[in-house]
């Protein structure tokens, strides 16, 4: 069962697991993060963010989708 706020990557982690993800890894979206800006206002409310090392996607404090990060390209020599 997922806790109703995760405070740290490693409790999200093991909220995740419990829920039959298969190793998930996550960092705490901090201030120079990839998307810190789309954030900012609720960091600075005392909300906290998780990115998911494997997918690039956002999560909330609840464990709830944030943000997708889906590429808008595949990586060629034109489109980095």
């Amino acid at each position: 069962m997922k806790k109703s706020k995760y405070e740290t990557a490693d409790e999200i982690r093991e909220g995740f697991i419990s829920e039959g993800w298969n190793d998930p890894h996550f960092i705490l979206l901090e201030e120079g993060g990839k998307y810190f800006e789309t954030f900012k206002y609720n960091i600075a409310k005392g909300k906290k963010y998780f990115v998911m090392i494997e997918t690039g996607n956002v999560y909330d404090e609840k464990g709830k989708i944030a943000m997708y990060d889906i590429p808008v390209c595949k990586p060629t020599p034109i489109c980095r």
